[in-house]
């Protein structure tokens, strides 16, 4: 999620770019919503099987760049432009487990 400060506050138009272990991955914050609808204001970033960001750059529409380090993977991060990572408390979602092989209701016998 991006937080805008000298951009407009949802950072749209910001370009990203991330590396992770030698693969660039190019997003660009989009906005614009229609009547009774929202847009997903996140950018998400599939890594694969990387284990490692090694940048994140973020052009932001009033010119400003910023170069983050250390960010962290499998999270959801709010940037603010000229600042960098900042908290913010986001849903927190369940991580999905395997279905078991066991049924889940025992049959009903007569």
């Amino acid at each position: 999620m991006l937080i805008g400060a000298k951009s407009n506050r949802d950072g749209v138009g910001a370009s990203l770019k991330l590396t992770a272990e030698g693969v660039t991955h190019v997003e660009q914050s989009k906005g614009g919503m229609s009547y009774m609808s929202a847009s997903d204001p996140r950018i998400h970033f599939g890594l694969g099987k990387r284990t490692k960001i090694d940048s994140l750059e973020i052009t932001w529409p009033s010119g400003q760049i910023d170069r983050l380090t250390s960010v962290p993977i499998d999270k959801i991060i709010a940037v603010k432009e000229g600042v960098g990572i900042v908290p913010k408390n986001f849903p927190k979602i369940p991580s999905t487990q395997p279905a078991s092989t066991q049924p889940v209701s025992k049959p009903v016998s007569k």
